[in-house]
């Protein structure tokens, strides 16, 4: 039982929004000046530009994926963006607050645990941070549900402290690396599209709060999830003097289960001008995922109409310009794709191995 993430998305239980109308459905993305609400918004603006006067997608601003996964639960939204950690969280556990019928229907961008530390901390590996004042990320959000949940399998207790007065759009669904661009594209496209809910407000990363709070002391370490180069990383790495914690191979092997949910990944040198040398660390997918008894119709009809011109979605963001049909239609394992998502790739010939019911 992961019980990290089933906490945080028990925590998340809060009112993110109307219920989805019948005239038309939403996506749970995150945070408005964020990467996951301008992604859903790129996607929605494909979606709604093929509709042929079809039901219009929207998107829902919420706190992450966590919370999204509670709209989700409730009816509040027809799609959600999701941590591939925090889905399968949902899955494994009976007690979790997210659905138990989760299904995927596309798999996105690589995302990537990046904790940060004073480099005079004596921070050095995960088992340091025991016992040290560390940011988990803000509730609702899946930095918090990834960050307890590796450390819970390492059995270390640290001493999570509130997350500062408005960090609440820090999450991995933050701007990455050129998110201004990002958003702004897919607020055009979106425009374009008639959809108004979807008019995101990036912003570059100035004064986020749990990074004052590193540089300040407060705090020995923060933890994020983001798709590499994030704007937030290197905001923070030029702001006072901080590294990237490495999650050594060794630790990765020893900690993860071999079917769970992470992979290893890495920071390549350079990403950052103060990373000089490969940073080892945690990867996880992205998915956008529904419920097993989504209508069918809607289901094919998304995933038909985001295909029809991937390039646009591709250039929604940097992390997505390397999308392939073949790897959207491969979830992490034990997450099992919606019937009509995978009979939709296997028409199509993107995949020949499904995980459908």
């Amino acid at each position: 039982m992961r019980r990290g993430v089933a906490a945080t998305i028990c925590a998340a239980a809060l009112p993110v929004g109307a219920a989805v109308a019948e005239e038309g459905y939403r996506i749970a993305t995150g945070a408005p000046d964020g990467n996951y609400y301008a992604l859903g918004g790129a996607i929605c603006a494909l979606a709604n530009r093929y509709a042929d006067g079809a039901p219009p997608c929207r998107n829902l601003p919420t706190a992450g994926s966590a919370e999204n996964l509670v709209a989700l639960r409730r009816g509040e939204a027809g799609f959600a963006l999701v941590q591939g950690d925090v889905a399968r969280a949902a899955l494994d556990e009976a007690e979790a607050e997210g659905p138990a019928d989760l299904r995927g229907v596309m798999t996105l961008q690589t995302e990537m645990l990046t904790i940060l530390t004073r480099r005079d901390g004596g921070i050095a590996a995960l088992a340091d941070l025991a016992g040290r004042k560390v940011s988990l990320g803000p509730e609702g959000s899946g930095h918090r549900a990834t960050m307890q949940q590796v450390l819970s399998y390492g059995g270390w207790a640290v001493e999570g402290v509130p997350d500062p007065a408005g960090d609440a759009g820090t999450g991995g669904e933050h701007p990455t690396g050129d998110g201004d661009k990002a958003v702004g594209e897919a607020e055009q496209s979106a425009a374009a599209a008639g959809d108004a809910d979807a008019s995101a407000q990036g912003g570059p990363a100035d004064g986020v709060p749990r990074i004052a709070a590193l540089c300040d002391g407060r705090i020995a370490a923060a933890g994020f999830v983001f798709s590499s180069p994030s704007g937030v990383i290197d905001d923070a790495l030029s702001r006072c003097p901080l590294a990237v914690l490495p999650i050594s191979r060794d630790e990765v092997a020893a900690l993860v289960p071999a079917d769970g949910p992470y992979r290893p990944a890495t920071i390549p040198s350079g990403t950052y001008e103060t990373v000089t040398s490969d940073v080892p660390t945690l990867g996880m997918p992205v998915l956008l995922v529904t419920t097993a008894d989504a209508p069918t119709a809607r289901v094919e009809a998304l995933l038909s109409r985001v295909m029809k011109d991937l390039d646009l979605l591709r250039a929604s963001g940097p992390s997505l310009a390397g999308l392939t049909p073949e790897a959207m239609a491969t979830p992490p394992e034990g997450i099992p794709l919606h019937g009509a998502a995978a009979l939709y790739y296997e028409v199509t010939g993107f995949t020949a191995v499904l995980q459908a019911e």
